[in-house]
């Protein structure tokens, strides 16, 4: 658990950092960071549950979503820096982003349809979804901007 947390943390220190164009120190970011996470253990929901405990299912989800998308980043540096075959990672990179995808959709279909609809487990796996197809579509833009930098004669980028 201490590991999950300590990686979390660290990933959001970096993501905000990033975000801010370096305009955050470390501490900073990591203070923010935790005020994140603390916010959700001691936020209460309308039936008195944490925010923490109506966000967990998505957990999983989420955590197979970023297995798939290094995956994919990965596979993406491979072609376009090393310019190597990665076809090795591709193939489980889309079984991953395919099952991770659908367990999403799953998940919200169950929860529209469900009497009692836990909305911010619905939102969230909206956003993931979408995210997921920005990731991919970014992705194959890079791929694709490759291909044609590579054969600009062709009329089909060489993916």
């Amino acid at each position: 658990m201490l590991t999950s947390l300590d990686t979390a943390t660290r990933l959001t220190r970096y993501q905000l950092q990033e975000i801010t164009g370096q305009r955050l120190n470390k501490y900073v970011a990591t203070t923010l960071a935790v005020a994140g996470a603390l916010f959700l253990v001691l936020s209460k929901a309308g039936d008195g549950k944490s925010i923490a405990d109506v966000i967990w299912p998505i957990f999983g989800s989420a955590n197979q979503l970023v297995a798939a998308l290094a995956l994919l980043t990965v596979a993406v540096w491979l072609k376009k820096g090393l310019k190597v075959d990665n076809r090795w990672l591709i193939f489980p990179m889309w079984f991953m982003l395919a099952t991770t995808i659908a367990a999403l959709f799953l998940l919200i279909r169950n929860q529209l349809v469900s009497a009692a609809t836990n909305w911010p487990l619905v939102i969230i796996s909206v956003i993931l979804v979408a995210l997921a197809f920005l990731m991919v579509r970014e992705a194959m833009t890079a791929l694709k901007s490759e291909g044609e930098a590579q054969n600009p004669t062709s009329g089909s980028p060489s993916v």
